[in-house]
């Protein structure tokens, strides 16, 4: 059953470059302050997934922070699975690799195939591997 976003917190900053390909798809802190950027892995800070598609750096981005939101699969990932970005920014099931400390987005609710749509319970969590 396909959900509705309705009613989900939303928060909106700038978007650090041309984000207009990138929306459901998963949003990093920029180091530049008021800014959001693709995320790059899951060893970066998660802010959301973004809703819409700014078409220039300074661009209102809106990003959604909680609720089930519809966000880009990188791969196949399953109903159950934990979630995290690939280099890309899209979701992937998450596999803990050595960095001491990993972020994920949530856990997916209704899976999907690579380039397909999934809908994932965001979360927001970081997961410490260090001894």
């Amino acid at each position: 059953m396909a959900t509705d976003n309705t009613g989900y917190p939303f928060f909106t900053m700038l978007a650090a470059g041309d984000l207009s390909a990138h929306a459901g798809k998963i949003m990093t802190k920029n180091t530049v302050a008021d800014q959001i950027a693709l995320s790059g892995g899951q060893d970066e800070v998660i802010a959301g997934v973004l809703q819409n598609k700014p078409a220039a750096s300074g661009r209102a981005a809106t990003v959604q922070v909680a609720g089930i939101a519809k966000v880009k699969a990188g791969g196949t990932v399953a109903a159950g699975d934990v979630v995290a970005p690939d280099s890309a920014g899209l979701a992937v099931k998450f596999t803990p690799t050595a960095a001491s400390v990993e972020w994920i987005l949530g856990i997916c609710m209704v899976g999907g195939g690579n380039g397909e749509v999934i809908e994932v319970l965001i979360l927001i969590q970081t997961v410490s591997t260090e001894t």
